[in-house]
């Protein structure tokens, strides 16, 4: 059996949506609203203080991602439990996490918190074990297509460009920029899919087939 009251810490941007996840923690008997923030670095800052036990975080943000957030919370809080809050059906995010992190971290979708039982069930459930949200669990987790997702418009037009097998000085020529562009925006390609070059590929090769990939998928 979980402690209680369970403390909870909320990572939330939309103002009422986090007034309404506060309103329906408070009123639980079993449960304590002990921090809350707008922003990843407010939560970051002040969560690891109020020592919650559970922490809601979105997965999108103005200044970073959840996901991260959460991970840098888990190392000054090993014991806490986190639920990722998302507006979208395929999170593709949780095989990045360790075997060992994996119990810690549940997913849920903003569009499934439809009644407080939803809400409070998966925050106790949390404790126990690693919960997923339904709908998610029906999808192919991909982490290599969440970070993917991560890249702006432009950055996926380079790499559809490379996918298709221009050059860099071709590419550059289609859209109208310089060459080092180019490259510049394929470095920043390459750090954010995780790819780099080993014995058997280069990482320009390794990126044009995780988006060939995705596209598949999609």
């Amino acid at each position: 059996m979980p402690k209680i009251p369970i403390r909870v810490a909320l990572l939330e941007d939309v103002p009422l949506f986090r007034q309404v996840i506060e309103q329906v923690v408070s009123e639980n008997e079993q449960m304590e609203m002990v921090a809350s923030a707008g922003t990843g670095h407010k939560a970051v800052t002040v969560f690891p203080a109020a020592k919650p036990d559970v922490a809601l975080l979105d997965l999108f943000l103005p200044d970073g991602f959840g996901f991260d957030f959460g991970l840098q919370l888990r190392v000054q809080l090993p014991d806490l439990h986190i639920i990722i809050l998302s507006e979208h059906v395929k999170p593709k995010v949780l095989q990045a996490l360790p075997e060992a992190e994996r119990p810690y971290w549940s997913y849920l979708l903003k569009t499934g918190v439809s009644s407080r039982q939803v809400l409070t069930d998966a925050i106790k459930g949390c404790l126990n074990r690693s919960l997923m949200d339904e709908q998610v669990r029906e999808k192919k987790v991909n982490l290599e297509g969440f970070h993917l997702e991560m890249l702006s418009n432009q950055q996926r037009e380079i790499l559809s460009l490379v996918a298709a097998g221009m050059s860099n000085a071709a590419i550059a020529q289609k859209l109208f920029i310089a060459p080092k562009s180019v490259e510049y925006h394929l470095t920043q390609i390459y750090s954010q899919l995780k790819v780099a070059p080993d014995a058997t590929t280069n990482a320009r090769v390794r990126a044009a087939m995780i988006f060939a990939q995705q596209e598949r998928e999609d």
